[in-house]
């Protein structure tokens, strides 16, 4: 089974934990689904994040989801439990730790962040850094992001590769179009 490692983005806030109950709960190993499932391997916060190279362990029960969808507080106490969570200066440490570990190319990142300018250097040093593929949240555009991606957008949907991608705002086609790029 081909694995799509994925990295995401402020996953702790509210719309991070239904895109982390919908993916799991429909895309990965554990739902059985397909055959080239999403994995999620790091999951960040504003002061942290969680990372496991062969997935976050939250992925392995899904019947878990309503213990932690609808609560950061309770959200974070239930990983507390599940995977080693590390305290960063800067996202960084986070992209470093995964070309420690080998995985460098074969991660996506999904910034599932409400849209403030914090993370533009982090967009950046991925497009221009790295061989990773970043998939920026869609709720505010910056006109860094468009004039930078759209340099960097496919001519046709074969064309899709690791290029970065901007998407419709909706919740619902930020999911299916992440898993659909992922499976690709």
């Amino acid at each position: 089974m081909a694995y799509q490692n994925v990295v995401v983005l402020g996953g702790s806030g509210n719309v991070g934990r239904e895109f982390m109950s919908q993916v799991i709960q429909q895309d990965t190993g554990f739902s059985k689904k397909h055959l080239n499932p999403t994995n999620v391997i790091a999951l960040t916060d504003s002061k942290g994040f969680w990372f496991n190279r062969h997935g976050l362990k939250i992925q392995e029960n899904p019947e878990d989801i309503p213990k932690w969808r609808d609560s950061k507080d309770e959200f974070k106490e239930y990983m507390q439990g599940l995977d080693e969570y590390n305290q960063y200066d800067n996202l960084s440490d986070l992209l470093k730790l995964i070309k420690d570990e080998g995985m460098a190319g074969e991660i996506a990142f999904v910034d599932i962040t409400a849209g403030k300018d914090d993370l533009r250097d982090f967009h950046l040093k991925v497009i221009n850094d790295s061989e990773e593929t970043i998939i920026p949240q869609t709720k505010t555009l910056f006109p860094y992001t468009q004039l930078m991606y759209s340099a960097r957008l496919p001519d046709t949907e074969k064309d899709m590769g690791s290029s970065a991608r901007l998407w419709p705002e909706q919740m619902r086609s930020l999911i299916y179009w992440t898993i659909t790029i992922l499976r690709k």
